[in-house]
């Protein structure tokens, strides 16, 4: 389409594993300086500094992505912004207070909470996770399973996530112990994979299974079922028609994962303080659905959804013209 396109990343968990495997020209931004307010402002005007010299330099006419940095420096040097987030604005209040009211626009799925910066937002039909694992741009790889000793859905993948961004403060996920107890609910009959962005015990290690960054979404499409506490990872799996059960704080404050749970029926969420419920949910799912049942509802959402990767290229392309 004649445009030239840049990555601006920050090193963080498998994302320049993932990049690694791309042409496009990558700009690393420094690493966090650590978890505190203050030092996430510190990081923040450290890439509004070098943002900058990158728009004077390269001249840039469109920033798009989930930095502060974008809205900010966009608003500054006047080079439209648009800010993507799939998170309820009240679930992401820092965040909100210090994107949103500089971005041009911001893109959301419908139903997202947006507060007061409702006049800016772009809604479309879907989900950030159907941007690469809609059907049309992914197709999962059986073949891909036996390298790695798993048999299509004859195993269950959990997924722990280290909760250390700004606004997982104080939320709370599955621990070890817990794992344990949801293990021995699963039985020997599946195999249980094991991937964490959190250390795990000595009891725990065995099963954690490492993959490159790229396989990951091969292997949750043949799961039997995904258990965890990862916000990302559990509409990866329901997109896909895994099922997911989720346990975290979040649980009822996100609009999106309601609709794939609720809406869809793709998957369940269970608060920590209501996490016994969980292993009354993996004999529910694992023993009593059919895997038909999964895959129809799957096609359901699907139905009332975009190709989400068209519809941003088109959007974006869009914009830049017409600014």
């Amino acid at each position: 389409m004649g445009h030239a396109c840049m990555y601006l990343v920050r090193p963080k968990d498998v994302l320049l594993d993932l990049l690694s495997e791309e042409t496009i020209e990558t700009v690393l931004l420094p690493k966090k300086s650590g978890r505190t307010k203050v030092s996430m402002i510190k990081d923040v005007l450290h890439r509004n500094r070098m943002l900058v010299k990158l728009i004077r330099s390269r001249h840039i006419d469109l920033m798009v992505g989930t930095d502060v940095s974008i809205a900010q420096m966009g608003r500054l040097m006047k080079v439209l912004s648009v800010v993507v987030n799939e998170d309820d604005a009240e679930a992401v209040p820092l965040f909100a207070k210090l994107a949103y009211p500089f971005a041009h626009r911001i893109l959301a799925p419908n139903g997202c909470s947006m507060g007061r910066f409702e006049s800016k937002t772009i809604r479309y039909a879907g989900y950030h996770e159907l941007a690469y694992l809609h059907p049309e741009h992914f197709v999962p790889d059986t073949k891909l399973l036996a390298v790695h000793g798993l048999s299509y859905k004859n195993y269950v993948v959990m997924r722990f996530s280290a909760l250390n961004a700004h606004h997982d403060k104080g939320v709370q996920g599955i621990d070890d112990h817990f794992a344990r107890k949801i293990i021995d609910a699963l039985g020997e009959e599946l195999q249980v994979v094991i991937t964490s962005e959190r250390k795990l015990g000595n009891e725990l290690e065995p099963y954690r299974m490492k993959f490159q960054p790229s396989e990951i979404h091969h292997v949750l499409a043949g799961a039997k079922l995904l258990v965890g506490d990862s916000q990302t990872m559990a509409a990866e799996a329901m997109v896909l028609g895994t099922p997911s059960i989720r346990c975290n704080d979040f649980v009822g404050r996100l609009a999106y994962l309601e609709e794939l749970e609720n809406k869809y029926n793709l998957g369940f969420g269970v608060l920590p303080e209501s996490k016994e419920e969980i292993l009354g949910l993996v004999d529910k799912v694992v023993l009593s659905t059919d895997q038909q049942v999964w895959a129809d509802r799957r096609m359901h959402m699907l139905s009332e959804k975009v190709n989400v990767a068209n519809y941003w290229t088109e959007l974006f392309v869009n914009l830049a013209q017409e600014k």
